[in-house]
């Protein structure tokens, strides 16, 4: 067994499972009932309205799509320097440039791949006069195989899809993380706090790096065993400050994204001074720090130690970078069709719904079984012909 798998949280790597379903949701009520996105913004797309009042309803937190990016970028700085933190409790020396280039072979081998499959599908629905979907690819194929490589994991680029801005945020959100890990040790017990001063110019900066500073604190938190030092005399309240964080984590997820916030509930909730102005992603990244945090208290998991959820995570990746393609490229014109043969639009919702999953799933276990394989067997391979190659001098 590998040293992941030995080391691995169950629960965190469900959770990836099923944060990945839940982007794939935002995504497909963006492009069916949009409202739920814009609030009152766009028009209401249901008799009762509850699109428009998901956008600005804690429950939105569910099919909120940034919440689950916050998720995803707080667990992946969470596992970067959790690992440097064991490797300093085993006085081990970490290889800090290895742990980057892993993670950026990790990242870019699967997009890629992803790239040349969107080429593949899109080029092909074109010349069958096929796609539907009002988007086409406009860079040469080299050029965006040179964004797949390099432009890619410097800017937020989407001249391959829109979704893909966030590769440069969780590769140097990885990076930055380790950076920080580094300055870690057990008897620094104050670090959370110096985190969480240093968070303040970075996320004037870009706010969703708020997310990997506060990634790094849990990781100090569990690894150091902070979490569990603070709870041992105070059991009794565990579960219940847990249950309150669980909520509170829920509560800012659906902090409206573009809805208004005025007349909700979100209105209640004040604007840091320091910040000036409240921003979606950064209450987002508060809420998915107190999610986490709160599984790490309660001790339920929620489902989320299952073997399909554990799948489900294992491939997340390969999911978050299949799901735009078939939804954009298949699941609306189903969608429409679906709808317009039945007169039927939960009907079709929900056939829409399954099939696309069905066929983001298959994709992505194919997809983690090539490129995600190829993607950690590459860096090795590099690193061993590097070697030889400084031997043979």
């Amino acid at each position: 067994m590998s040293s992941d798998r030995k080391t691995r949280i169950p629960w965190l790597t469900g959770l990836k499972g099923l944060i990945c379903l839940q982007i794939f949701t935002h995504h497909f009520f963006l492009g069916i009932y949009p409202a739920t996105f814009y609030g009152s913004e766009v028009p209401s797309k249901t008799a009762s309205g509850i699109d428009t009042v998901m956008a600005s309803h804690p429950l939105g937190a569910f099919i909120n799509g940034n919440f689950g990016v916050c998720i995803f970028l707080m667990i992946s700085a969470f596992l970067f320097a959790s690992k440097i933190m064991r490797d300093d409790l085993s006085g081990k020396r970490t290889d800090l440039f290895r742990l980057c280039s892993r993670r950026y072979f990790r990242l870019m081998v699967p997009f890629a791949a992803t790239t040349c499959v969107y080429y593949a599908v899109v080029r092909t629905l074109d010349r069958l006069a096929m796609n539907t979907s009002g988007k086409t690819l406009h860079l040469p194929f080299k050029e965006a195989l040179k964004h797949a490589v390099l432009y890619q994991w410097f800017f937020y680029d989407t001249e391959i899809d829109g979704i893909f801005w966030t590769m440069a945020l969780f590769l140097w959100g990885a990076m930055l993380a380790a950076f920080f890990a580094l300055f870690d040790r057990r008897e620094r017990w104050y670090m959370s706090l110096v985190y969480l001063a240093v968070s303040v110019p970075i996320v004037l900066k870009d706010h969703y790096y708020a997310g990997v500073l506060f990634g790094v604190i849990l990781a100090d938190l569990v690894c150091y065993g902070r979490l569990e030092r603070l709870w041992g005399r105070l059991a009794g309240l565990r579960v219940a400050v847990g249950a309150f964080l669980l909520l509170l984590g829920i509560f800012l997820g659906g902090y409206p994204s573009h809805a208004p916030v005025e007349g909700t509930v979100y209105a209640l909730v004040p604007a840091p001074g320091l910040l000036g102005v409240i921003r979606y992603d950064y209450m987002h990244c508060w809420g998915a720090f107190f999610l986490i945090a709160a599984f790490f208290l309660l001790p339920l998991s929620l489902g989320l130690n299952g073997r399909v959820m554990q799948h489900l995570g294992d491939i997340s990746f390969s999911f978050y970078l299949l799901h735009m393609l078939v939804l954009e490229y298949f699941g609306y014109w189903f969608h429409m069709t679906l709808e317009q043969r039945t007169g039927s639009p939960l009907l079709a919702g929900i056939a829409t719904w399954l099939a696309c999953v069905a066929l983001i799933l298959l994709g992505a276990e194919l997809l983690h079984r090539t490129a995600e394989k190829w993607s950690t067997v590459l860096p090795e391979k590099a690193a061993a012909l590097v070697e030889k190659l400084i031997a043979g001098r």
